[in-house]
């Protein structure tokens, strides 16, 4: 405990301040002081807050464009999915053809008419 003292003035000796004897240890902060420590944190806490902001609307642009780029990578997985599919019958038709031994028209002399008559082509 400190021990205190009233230091009257010597005009008036009923009136007096309370003074220490040991000095307080301590940081003393007056108002003003404590009105820009209290803004300072106000202002930080807004930064901390529009930062926070700042970075969501970033991720979900980022996740929009992944969204967007898979979409594009399904549609054309499907069209090549498709290709391939008619690439393949076009193979296995063009191979069962040449199993059947069919001679190109270009090579042939004669042909059948309607009434099941051959006829020579011409040259």
């Amino acid at each position: 405990m400190a021990r205190s003292y009233i230091w009257t003035f010597s005009s008036n000796p009923s009136l007096g301040v309370r003074k220490s004897a040991v000095k307080k240890s301590g940081l003393r902060i007056g108002p003003v002081a404590l009105n820009f420590i209290f803004l300072l944190l106000v202002f930080m806490i807004v930064l901390f807050y529009i930062n926070q902001k700042v970075l969501q609307i970033g991720n979900q642009q980022d996740l929009e464009e992944l969204n967007q780029k898979l979409v594009s990578l399904k549609q054309e997985e499907t069209r090549l999915k498709t290709e391939s599919t008619k690439l393949y019958s076009w193979k296995e038709n063009e191979g069962s053809i040449n199993n059947l031994g069919l001679v190109p028209s270009g090579k042939l002399d004669f042909a059948i008419d309607s009434n099941a008559n051959f006829v020579k082509l011409s040259e």
